[in-house]
């Protein structure tokens, strides 16, 4: 089954639930999910990595990593503005490794 079809029977069965006992436990799956998938995100960079982003702007960002957290991975930015490095807290989801 493919991504897309996967994801509209998903939408489906969601919206044939008859309560909110039903939908609580949809949405308890769900946050499960995305905690998982965060941590194994985060599994994958050490200290010292490098690493890209792509802000909510739109703007990409290259920087090597500082230190990870519980729940973000904190990057040193390459770029510098007024001579101070430029630091971000990101999700490891957003992060990729630069070759």
């Amino acid at each position: 089954m493919k991504k897309g079809q996967r994801i509209i029977k998903a939408v489906e069965a969601i919206m044939n639930l008859e309560d909110t006992y039903e939908l609580n436990e949809i949405i308890n799956a769900v946050k499960l999910k995305q905690n998982y998938l965060a941590s194994s995100a985060r599994r994958n960079f050490i200290k010292g990595d490098r690493v890209e982003f792509t802000s909510r702007n739109g703007v990409k960002y290259t920087g090597t990593v500082d230190r990870i957290k519980q729940k973000y991975i904190l990057v040193n930015v390459d770029s510098n503005i007024n001579g101070y490095p430029q630091r971000y807290n990101v999700p490891a989801t957003m992060l990729s490794k630069v070759a």
